[in-house]
């Protein structure tokens, strides 16, 4: 039975072709259905504090697994390259392609109130038009009180299409938003993460955030500025471990995080730790395929590129997962791979499994990662040097990939001849 999950925006729905499943550790629970509706638990930018809880995966041939988040932040020789922390601009400066006419009938498609309007359109000041752009200088109370949804339908034409343009390439906020992302201490003053906050807004369920150059005019200094790039570009990974005991059944644990041979060295690992009187909690990394043992939690270094420009992305990372090394070179194509190596997965989900979504608006794949197991999965968000290799719940990975109405995502496994 082939299997494919719809993501929409009506509660992130998910329609799928199966008989029963029920995946807790997603969120998703299917009980002879082809419709169910999928609402992860995601407190989306509400003001989170205290400590990170454990919790604990459903059970299933993976064993008794608990986990919790871990919070990486980019190298600083990354950060030290950000175009935004190098011009550190004072003001915001908004500029639009076309007239005076043209870009006011953006503001009112964005929904901005035509006191606003006329405001920053009929004075001399602070608006200037020239060579064809309209560049506004628009004050600190019109930033702060735009809503998320007048940012979201105006923040896609201001500059131009370039990565260095945080309109354009906006910073990718996790799902929580930044409360959730500073519950690890992050340096910053109370005022500025709630001035985050407010400018965050979201295009779909992915959280966004573009006001950078304003933000940077409210901090106190150079190292503050730094801490504040460093937080914006913030990922979870999670710690995974395995209970196992002395009355653990190491065969299906070893059938299963051995992935049919694939992974060999599993068992000798389980049996050893199985006798440790009371039982052991294993790090799952030491279960993983070498490759993805090495890249987890770890961010890309230059000799990883393959051309000095180009960093690794999740497809290449995905079509790799069983590797003995991180491939020399990326993909060009996911289809040509997809279609020679890959056949599409049936239940039950195995570990290694190749998730790939898709985004029947835009005819593109937009996102691949591995299963692990649960609801959680093996991914490299990006392909930036800023994005590291992540273990993730899905349906995190999902909300922050979904900026279209609609995403599929599907199943695929190695074919039998191509597995070791």
């Amino acid at each position: 039975m082939e299997t494919h999950i719809f993501f929409s925006l009506s509660s992130l729905r998910v329609v799928i072709q199966l008989n029963f499943l029920c995946w807790t550790g997603l969120g998703i629970c299917f009980a002879g259905t082809n419709e169910i509706i999928l609402t992860p638990a995601l407190n989306t930018n509400a003001h989170e504090t205290g400590r990170f809880s454990v919790k604990k995966a459903k059970p299933g041939p993976w064993g008794d697994l608990e986990y919790f988040p871990l919070v990486l932040e980019p190298p600083d020789d990354f950060i030290a390259q950000s175009i935004d922390l190098k011009q550190a601009p004072q003001k915001t400066i908004w500029l639009f392609k076309g007239d005076r006419q043209d870009v006011r009938q953006i503001f009112v498609n964005a929904g901005i109130d035509d006191a606003i309007i006329g405001e920053l359109f009929d004075a001399p000041e602070p608006l200037v038009e020239e060579n064809g752009t309209v560049r506004i200088i628009p004050p600190d109370r019109v930033i702060e009180n735009l809503t998320p949804v007048q940012r979201s339908k105006l923040y896609p034409f201001i500059g131009d299409a370039v990565s260095s343009n945080p309109y354009y390439a906006p910073y990718s906020l996790h799902p929580g938003g930044i409360y959730h992302m500073t519950r690890s201490p992050s340096g910053l003053r109370p005022e500025l993460i709630h001035l985050i906050s407010r400018l965050t807004y979201t295009q779909a369920t992915a959280l966004q955030f573009s006001d950078i150059a304003y933000v940077f005019s409210k901090t106190q200094d150079a190292h503050e500025r730094w801490r504040v790039a460093k937080t914006l570009q913030r990922e979870f990974s999670l710690s995974v471990r395995l209970h196992v005991s002395p009355t653990s059944d190491l065969v299906a644990l070893s059938d299963y995080w051995g992935a049919g041979g694939r992974n060999s060295m599993v068992l000798p690992l389980l049996k050893s730790i199985s006798k440790t009187p009371g039982g052991e909690s294993l790090d799952i990394v030491h279960l993983l395929p070498p490759t993805a043992r090495k890249l987890l939690n770890t961010y890309p270094q230059p000799s990883q590129s393959y051309d000095r420009s180009d960093m690794p992305d999740c497809f290449s990372t995905s079509f790799s997962f069983f590797a003995d090394e991180p491939p020399g070179r990326f993909l060009d194509y996911v289809g040509p791979v997809l279609n020679e190596r890959y056949e599409k997965a049936r239940q039950p989900w195995q570990l290694g499994d190749v998730i790939l979504c898709f985004e029947p608006e835009t005819g593109k794949w937009v996102h691949a990662c591995n299963y692990v197991a649960d609801g959680i999965v093996f991914s490299k968000n990006g392909k930036s040097r800023g994005r590291p290799w992540i273990l993730g719940e899905l349906n995190e990975i999902i909300a922050a990939y979904l900026k279209k109405k609609e995403m599929t995502a599907s199943f695929y496994r190695l074919k039998p001849e191509f597995r070791r």
